[in-house]
């Protein structure tokens, strides 16, 4: 439910809001990092000793291509990939570099990369199914992202190792 994460005014102007936003997010992804944020998660990341991510979810891409150009290893997987057919997300937009099919789960030696999950319970399922220690979680709590059944797994198997801060779409206030 969006209702109280979207800026308050004229329904007129909230349309034209979320239709500025929905485009942006269909090209390149519903969450944005700023550079500081990333370079702050390689840190983390190499901190711990990690180079390789499994992307669930990465829709055209993009998180993945960051995190390369940052010199880790991603494996991007999405059930429907832009490239080969529409997304429900993102429809046909052309991907940022290869996204895969895959039925797989994430190796134990993987981090699993969860990019703001939809709301139903494909986060949840993946999760369930995840036997690594180390998630990224991207998204919101408690807002548009996954939904209880998956806040619930991560506040009783996970800790929180580093949380940093996402940009906003101009109509979020969440």
């Amino acid at each position: 439910d969006a209702s109280g994460h979207e800026t308050p005014g004229p329904s007129l102007l909230c349309q034209w809001r979320d239709s500025c936003r929905d485009f942006l997010c269909h090209l390149y992804a519903y969450a944005t990092v700023s550079n500081d944020t990333l370079t702050k998660l390689v840190e983390e990341l190499q901190r711990l000793k990690i180079q390789r991510i499994y992307e669930v979810g990465a829709g055209t891409g993009y998180w993945a291509l960051l995190l390369r150009d940052k010199g880790l290893v991603v494996q991007a997987t999405d059930i429907a990939p832009t490239s080969t057919k529409s997304n429900e997300y993102h429809g046909c937009v052309p991907p940022f570099g290869t996204v895969s099919t895959s039925a797989q789960l994430p190796e134990s030696s993987d981090v699993l990369l969860l990019c703001y999950p939809p709301p139903n319970n494909m986060a949840f399922s993946v999760l369930k199914g995840y036997s690594g220690e180390i998630l990224i979680h991207v998204g919101e709590w408690q807002g548009l992202t996954g939904n209880t059944a998956l806040e619930g797994h991560l506040l009783t198997h996970y800790r929180i190792l580093c949380r940093l801060p996402c940009e906003r779409w101009g109509t979020d206030c969440a």
